[in-house]
This record gives C-alpha cells, sequence and structure tokens, in this order.
C-alpha cells in the first residue's frame, strides 16, 4: 500500500452556484503527481471535523481530495441544521451548483 508522508492542506475559496463564494478545504500529497482525486460531499448538518480528516486521510493515500463547504451560504457548520434543513428549496439547487465539476477541477489543477 501507498502511503504519502507529506501533504499540503488548506482552505480556499471556490466559485458555488451563481459564483457564490463558498470556502473548500483540500489536501494534495507532497510530490510531482499527478493525482487521482476525489470530492467529498458532506451529510446535514455539514462540514465538520470528520470530513476534513477524511479529506487528509485521501490526501494520505495519493488522491487529491477537496471537500466544499456546501452549506457555507446557510450559515455553514456552525448553522442550526434543522434550519438549514428547512431551507431544502435553495438547498436542492444550489449545492447541484456548487458541486459544477469544471469550477472544482480548476481548483484542483492549482
Amino acid at each position: 500500500m501507498l502511503f504519502y508522508r507529506g501533504m499540503t492542506c488548506e482552505n480556499v475559496t471556490i466559485k458555488g452556484d451563481k459564483g457564490t463564494p463558498i470556502t473548500a478545504y483540500v489536501a494534495k500529497p507532497s510530490g510531482p503527481g499527478p493525482f487521482p482525486g476525489v470530492v467529498l460531499v458532506h451529510h446535514l448538518p455539514g462540514w465538520s471535523e470528520f470530513y476534513i480528516e477524511t479529506t487528509r486521510r485521501f490526501a494520505h493515500h495519493g488522491y487529491l481530495a477537496i471537500c466544499a463547504n456546501l452549506y457555507h451560504r446557510e450559515g455553514g457548520s456552525e448553522a442550526n441544521p434543522d434550519e438549514v434543513a428547512a431551507n431544502r428549496e435553495c438547498l436542492n439547487s444550489c449545492v447541484a451548483g456548487d458541486l459544477n465539476p469544471t469550477d472544482l477541477c480548476l481548483v484542483l489543477n492549482h
């Protein structure tokens, strides 16, 4: 099994649905690459320590990984999960826009 001891991890700002800036966590193995990529999609209530750690774990195993804070516009991981869930109409359309593969690829290619 291949392990990458070093990695770069950081918060970045990406263009979400309709150009709305949202935060994403990116973890990349050290080295020249290229690396396969993986996009993590969190559950309700949202971005948490579990997803940050899981993003790092993918990088440790050789993947360039990204996890966008899909509820950023609803208050992020600090928001009350019931309040976020109550706004499902926006969530359904906005989350689909936030996960635009073209925009995510632009972030991952940097």
